[in-house]
C-alpha cells in the first residue's frame, strides 16, 4: 500500500467521526441557508439536493430529521438561469 493510499485511509477515518459528522452538517446547514436565501424559494429543492448528495460524499449517517429527497428527473429539461444578479 503505498503513501497516498495510507493518507488517504486515514482521512476518510477521520472524516467518520461522530463529532466531525456534527460539525459538517452545521456547515452544510448553514450553506444550504444562505444559498436559499440568496437563490430564492425556488430553487431550494436543487440546493437541498445538493447539499444531501455532498453530505453523502462526507458524512457517516443519514440526517434522521431531513426528509429524503429524490435527485432531478434525467428527463426533465434544466429550466431557469441561477444568476440572480
Amino acid at each position: 500500500m503505498s503513501f497516498f493510499d495510507k493518507a488517504k485511509d486515514a482521512a476518510k477515518g477521520a472524516l467518520k467521526n461522530d463529532k466531525v459528522e456534527e460539525v459538517t452538517d452545521k456547515v452544510l446547514d448553514k450553506a444550504e441557508q444562505m444559498a436559499n436565501d440568496k437563490l430564492g424559494p425556488q430553487h431550494a429543492e436543487k440546493v437541498r439536493t445538493v447539499r444531501d448528495k455532498i453530505d453523502e460524499q462526507i458524512g457517516d449517517e443519514k440526517r434522521p430529521d431531513v426528509p429524503t429527497t429524490k435527485g432531478p428527473d434525467p428527463d426533465s429539461p434544466v429550466q431557469g438561469d441561477f444568476d440572480q444578479s
